[in-house]
């Protein structure tokens, strides 16, 4: 059996988004004639430390802790703050404890390849230095498409210059870069037409058989009585959209603020408010104005991290009596909460002149769980996969009359005999599980082993 060494800095019994992609390949390599082998940041010094429902499937994984600055260290207090941030120490101050773990387990374990996921982007790097130490082959996972990526903020354009610098030397070097959707996949090749296109492929995110095997699919979705429930998983961009608002910029009186936010740079210049229930919370607000609907009619939750400002923009519409916010939940729960969903709500920010280039992991979840999807996405990967899969109500993201409409729409077959029915297109649902992503994975691994 072959074995690769996974440098992600994000593994289980860290939760969120971030932390599943990896955690499933080292599930299902074993399956494909391949073991793992992981190097990790300790999960105390992530937010979401313990997951232990990814951990149970990981457990037997040998494991490489990171060194990291100790908690409210002043190293750590200078890498958090807004110089430090200026100057990346946040990203930098924990390479060399990567490089000597990774080394460590590269001496002790033998890998015959290394796979490096980012972000964090520095992770590239330490990929490449241990290749080269070492003479491995590597492969660049990228989950996010890097310096092309427009919801991208950097603190001037010279940070951005500097990182897409670092993304064309980390494809150069790299044995093969996946990208995660078409559309990056597309954007990369584009971008560095130098680089041979070969070395470019396309391995998605998914979602994993054996997480729903409890599940229910009515297939119909009505109640005469009860809301209709609409449920979304994960975290909201609504701290960071706030900031961006042009009414909230104006009120800054911080000269050191509006310095920052006068010289921040962005690819795309997305609309983050996109990216969070505002343009919903606007829909529903005007349909209760309108008396189309009332306060019963829907029951709004939210399993995820929040925070303050996600709590302030329902108070803000007069929807805070509809929603609820569960808070953090790991994986298992997570999925439990679509099981119970009527409609699954699914925003995306709206970049101003190009594609998202993301499709949020949560999307293939949503997919598998084959109940009707309010997506409110611009136009790309995304919202091509949610109509193909035949369960998508798509809208622009910021057409509010349009949100409610289809919102309006979805109550009323909700309310209806027929009912809210579903046509999932199973065989296109199906290329997006764990298992078959895992094989092409392999695949490429072999690839890369054999020089091919």
């Amino acid at each position: 059996m072959k074995k690769v060494l996974f440098l992600a800095y994000y593994f289980p019994p860290m939760g969120g988004g971030g932390v599943q992609r990896i955690a499933k390949f080292c599930k299902y390599l074993p399956l494909f004639d391949y073991c793992s082998v992981v190097v990790a940041a300790k999960s105390e010094f992530c937010d979401y430390s313990d997951d232990r429902t990814l951990n149970q499937e990981v457990k037997d994984i040998p494991r490489y802790d990171i060194e990291l600055p100790q908690i409210n260290s002043l190293l750590q207090r200078i890498g958090r703050s807004d110089l430090g941030r200026f100057f990346n120490l946040h990203q930098t101050q924990w390479i060399y404890g990567a490089q000597k773990a990774g080394g460590i387990a590269i001496q002790k374990e033998k890998p015959d390849l290394i796979c490096v996921s980012v972000s964090p982007f520095p992770m590239a790097h330490v990929a490449g230095m241990l290749s080269k130490k070492y003479h491995i082959p590597w492969v660049l996972d990228m989950r996010d498409p890097w310096a092309l990526d427009p919801i991208q903020c950097y603190a001037t354009k010279f940070h951005y210059y500097h990182d897409l610098h670092a993304m064309k030397q980390a494809c150069q070097l790299a044995n093969a870069v996946i990208m995660n959707t078409p559309d990056s996949l597309d954007a990369a090749r584009k971008s560095f037409p130098n680089i041979n296109s070969n070395k470019f492929t396309c391995i998605t995110n998914g979602w994993d058989a054996d997480d729903f095997k409890s599940f229910t699919y009515p297939g119909v979705f009505r109640d005469t009585v009860n809301p209709m429930t609409i449920v979304h998983t994960g975290v909201f961009h609504t701290r960071s959209a706030m900031s961006q608002n042009n009414s909230a910029y104006k009120s800054i009186k911080d000269i050191w603020k509006k310095l920052k936010n006068t010289v921040k740079y962005s690819v795309g210049n997305s609309n983050l408010l996109a990216r969070t229930p505002h343009y919903l919370f606007q829909a529903i607000s005007s349909l209760l104005k309108q008396k189309k609907i009332s306060k019963t009619d829907v029951r709004i939750i939210f399993a995820g991290a929040y925070t303050p400002e996600d709590v302030a923009l329902a108070q803000a519409h007069g929807v805070d009596q509809m929603v609820e916010f569960r808070g953090y939940v790991d994986h298992e729960q997570s999925i439990q909460m679509l099981n119970k969903a009527d409609v699954l709500f699914l925003p995306l920010h709206e970049p101003q002149d190009s594609l998202p280039l993301i499709v949020p992991g949560k999307t293939y979840e949503y997919l598998a769980a084959q109940r009707p999807i309010l997506a409110a996405v611009p136009k790309g990967d995304i919202r091509r996969f949610v109509e193909k899969a035949g369960l998508g109500y798509v809208c622009n993201p910021t057409d509010v009359a349009q949100i409610a409409s289809i919102l309006l729409g979805l109550i009323e077959r909700y309310r209806s005999r027929m009912g809210l029915r579903v046509s999932p297109n199973h065989s296109f649902i199906g290329q997006f599980e764990r298992k078959n992503l895992t094989e092409q994975l392999a695949v490429l691994f072999d690839k890369v082993i054999s020089g091919c």
